[in-house]
């Protein structure tokens, strides 16, 4: 999957494919504090926050600004979402990531938790980025992304390795010690 969010700033520097999936956006904290950011009312709470982001700061600092007046923040950009989990030298209270991309990261980290806050709902389409003016990928990547959205392959992949959706309950094989004599559950 690409892993790619359209934001305004990247607008000058790459070509976008289609949109291939929209990804909702949260906060990785540590387990223990994911109920202070399970809704708006629980983050105001909190006093000042140090949030993190990979991506643009400004941008997202304008947007939480406009999306949540009350809450009394601090933005800081982080080189790669590592320096959140294994470093955290400015004191980052969250990470403010797609909550794909965050639950992929907890499995590695699982002191950690993935909270989308109720009530707000940050939604952001992700795609295939090429070279600024490299028209011949950027038109291949469309049918491309066309073609599989119109076979349904990715709502497949998706269901299947971020919904978990699919996977088979495993039952062990027939055994006489087991299914006749019961010995065994």
């Amino acid at each position: 999957f690409p892993n790619v969010p359209y934001l305004p700033t990247l607008l000058e520097v790459v070509e976008y494919s289609e949109p291939v999936l929209t990804s909702t956006l949260g906060f990785v904290v540590k387990d223990h504090h994911r109920h202070g950011f399970a809704t708006v009312e629980a983050l105001e709470k909190q006093g000042r926050l140090t949030i993190g982001v990979v991506a643009d700061v400004n941008y997202l600092e304008a947007q939480f600004r406009a999306w949540l007046p009350q809450l009394d923040f601090e933005m800081v950009e982080l080189a790669s979402p590592d320096d959140f989990f294994e470093s955290n030298t400015l004191g980052v209270d969250a990470l403010f990531i797609t909550a794909e991309v965050g639950t992929a990261l907890t499995l590695l980290h699982p002191e950690y938790a993935v909270v989308v806050p109720k009530s707000i709902l940050w939604q952001v389409p992700q795609g295939f980025a090429t070279a600024k003016g490299n028209w011949v990928l950027s038109e291949y990547l469309d049918g491309w992304v066309a073609t599989h959205q119109q076979k349904g392959s990715f709502q497949r992949v998706y269901d299947y390795w971020i919904l978990g959706e699919g996977a088979k309950t495993r039952h062990p094989r027939w055994s006489v010690v087991r299914n006749v004599l019961h010995w065994v559950r």
